[in-house]
């Protein structure tokens, strides 16, 4: 919501309203997510749903069996803690840097390559908010598709984003080429969605 709000306020400068951001910006998430759905149930094979069922079977007995450890343990209750605090400052830490070096690459680059429209925009796409910042500033574009690529990049994120939660969801099995897809697929989405209503 606070993004939405600074999208709002700073960077389109009310030039949208706030219901009309948030529709742009949900409407093709959802849609996407039934999408997602209706093909998992068509070309789910029936081993899949086993498959499912005994990966979360495994998880739950290992996860049982470690907290049935950690209560035998009788200092379980500071390790609980001491575990969940460098977890958290770690993902922390992670999150700052991953935002840093691509800030410090999008500004470099802009700085020391060549211009072109099209490797403007995509340079945009590595960080979010310096993203957001550059593409006000691009003149040369045309304030109709301006808009579309600041709602777009709400949407996606950017790669810093997308560097980040492969880090944190490394070891979960999610696989990054399937969310990378579907955020572009959701970005394209919005840019459609606001090119066709601001069109009509």
């Amino acid at each position: 919501m606070q993004i939405i709000l600074i999208l709002v306020l700073i960077v389109l400068k009310k030039k949208l309203a706030f219901l009309r951001i948030l529709s742009f910006l949900y409407v093709p998430a959802f849609f996407v997510l039934f999408l997602r759905i209706i093909i998992l149930l068509l070309f789910r094979s029936p081993g899949d749903s086993n498959a499912i069922l005994l990966k979360t079977k495994k998880r739950t007995s290992l996860l049982q069996s470690t907290s049935f450890l950690r209560a035998q343990n009788k200092n379980s209750m500071s390790q609980i803690m001491e575990h969940t605090i460098w977890n958290s400052f770690h993902i922390v830490v992670v999150i700052g840097i991953y935002m840093m070096l691509f800030t410090i690459a999008s500004r470099l680059c802009h700085r020391i390559l060549p211009a072109p429209p099209a490797l403007s925009l995509f340079l945009c796409t590595l960080e979010f908010s310096t993203g957001l910042n550059q593409l006000t500033e691009m003149h040369f574009l045309n304030p109709f598709f301006k808009t579309g690529f600041i709602l777009a990049l709400t949407s996606f994120g950017g790669f810093c984003t997308a560097a980040q939660t492969a880090a944190i969801v490394k070891d979960t099995g999610i696989s990054m080429k399937s969310y990378l897809f579907w955020k572009f697929l959701i970005a394209a989405g919005v840019f459609f969605l606001y090119s066709s209503s601001a069109s009509s």
